[in-house]
Order: C-alpha cells, then structure tokens, then sequence
C-alpha cells in the first residue's frame, strides 16, 4: 500500500517521486490527479483553464449537480457542475466564445483505481445511470 504526504493545502502531493493531486469526492472518497495526466489533459485548449486551477476540480467534486455511471465502464462516475456556477476569470475572447456554447463541466472519476481519468467542459449531460441528483 501506498502512502501519501500532503505538502500544502492546495493538496499537493507526492508518491514514490510522483507529483499528484488529491481530491475528496461527495460520493466515492478520495481520488488523485497525477501531473502527468493534468499536463496531458491541458494540451486541450477548451480544457486548458479548468484542468490547471485545482479549485474549479475540488468544487465540481464537492459540489456537483449530478453524478452518474458511465455506460460503458461500471467503475467510472462522472461528476457534473453548471458552468454558470464555476468561477472563469479568461481575457482571452477565443474561448470564451467555446465557453459561451458549453453548459457544464464534467469531471470524470474511476473508482476502481481512485483517479480522474478526465476533465472537459460539455454541451449536455450524456447517457449512463444517475446515482445521485441535486
């Protein structure tokens, strides 16, 4: 089993060399994003801002409006949160036309290896089951 020590509040962390970030969940605990997977996830422009302020990720986790099951794989859940509701602080008036067309933010967890897999804005809420609504 691993352990974990936490560095400073932003819940940076660090694992046999690894950098990772830890975040609680409001259904399924504790689950890490590694740096690896949050460097790889903002090379996305449309991604870019949300994947890079741990604080937008720690209040759709916290706070979602809905979680659902994916259809496809049993372990991952996927945490929803009304744009409107997250705070987007971007000048630059490219993506902020993308953002205009987008209505959530979908945080994508696995819980058999407690990770986020992957972070995106979205349209609408797509299929698999809902767990938990607001």
């Amino acid at each position: 089993m691993q352990s974990f020590t936490i560095i400073k509040k932003s819940y940076e962390m660090t694992s046999k060399n690894k950098k990772t970030f830890l975040f609680h969940t409001k259904f399924h605990g504790d689950v890490y994003l590694h740096k690896r997977t949050q460097r790889l996830k903002s090379s996305y422009a449309e991604r870019e801002y949300f994947v890079l302020n741990n604080n937008i990720i720690k209040q759709v986790l916290e706070n979602p409006i809905q979680v659902r099951q994916s259809r496809d794989f049993k372990d991952d859940y996927l945490y929803y949160k009304l744009l409107k509701d997250v705070p987007v602080n971007i000048s630059d008036q490219d993506m902020m036309k993308i953002y205009a067309r987008l209505k959530y933010l979908v945080v994508v967890i696995c819980t058999g290896n407690s990770r986020i897999k992957t972070i995106y804005p979205a349209r609408r809420m797509l299929g698999g089951k809902i767990v938990w609504r607001s």
